[in-house]
């Protein structure tokens, strides 16, 4: 906690170079990339893109894999975790499986330098041609 400061405002510099880097893809991907709503500060904690469906964020995955990039996707649907499967009433909940199929975590510690957040975004320019 003493640095917590420090830790803050490194990942919210680098949080800001991904949206930099990777604000052309708004174009052709307009619900790619996060945002924050006016109302609302950012904290960092992770930086995601929002893929298309599950079959694209596999491919996108494996495409910055072989470049040595590991990412990660980030939730589960809870309805169909272990915890709570057996407590869902049944419905269909297609919202939260999208998000769940969707959503691809990229690379976000103090650490990262600014070129490493480069090489990363440039390899995601190149699998979305942009």
């Amino acid at each position: 906690l003493d640095y917590i400061d420090e830790i803050q405002r490194k990942r919210i510099l680098i949080w800001e170079r991904y949206v930099q880097n990777l604000g052309q893809l708004k174009k052709n991907h307009p619900f790619l990339l996060p945002s924050i709503p006016e109302y609302a500060s950012n904290n960092a904690h992770i930086f995601y893109l929002n893929c298309s469906n599950l079959e694209e964020r596999i491919a996108l995955m494996k495409y910055l894999g072989d470049k040595g990039i590991r990412t990660t996707f980030h939730y589960l649907s809870l309805h169909k975790s272990k915890f709570f499967g057996d407590l869902h009433d049944g419905r269909n909940l297609p919202e939260s499986d999208q998000w769940s199929n969707s959503i691809l975590r990229l690379p976000l510690y103090t650490e990262l330098s600014t070129s490493q957040v480069d090489k990363v975004s440039d390899a995601i320019l190149k699998f979305y041609h942009a």
